[in-house]
């Protein structure tokens, strides 16, 4: 999940839209692209400071999806690269939300992460 965009999806879904909803293949990349993701998830908007700020109960189900997406892919780089010593989280959420890292690492607990946040 990103910010305006789908992330993982089935493939079948695309034929989906494209057969069932009668979409175009413009209209279904629009909808992939630009009005996915958190946006679609909260509702609300697609950029993180806003859903943080809410008290939207769609914007705390956003961002407990994608940090729950972070972690899951995270631990899926550190199994295929068998193990890190060291993982930094950079970007507008990774600089600026150290509560939020600290939910990615709490997910990846079970992998013996560890936070130590430092600016």
């Amino acid at each position: 999940m990103m910010a305006t965009r789908s992330g993982a999806i089935d493939p079948g879904m695309v034929l989906y839209l494209l057969r069932s909803e009668k979409m175009s293949a413009s209209d279904a990349e629009d909808l992939l692209y630009h009005k996915s993701g958190l946006l679609r998830v909260s509702g609300i908007s697609s950029d993180m400071r806003t859903l943080i700020a809410s008290n939207d109960p769609r914007a705390q189900d956003a961002i407990d999806r994608f940090c729950a997406r972070v972690a899951e892919q995270t631990a899926a780089m550190i199994t295929s690269v068998n193990g890190i010593d060291i993982l930094v989280f950079t970007g507008g959420v990774g600089e600026n939300s150290p509560e939020h890292t600290k939910k990615y690492l709490q997910a990846l607990g079970m992998a013996g992460a560890k936070s130590r946040w430092q600016c």
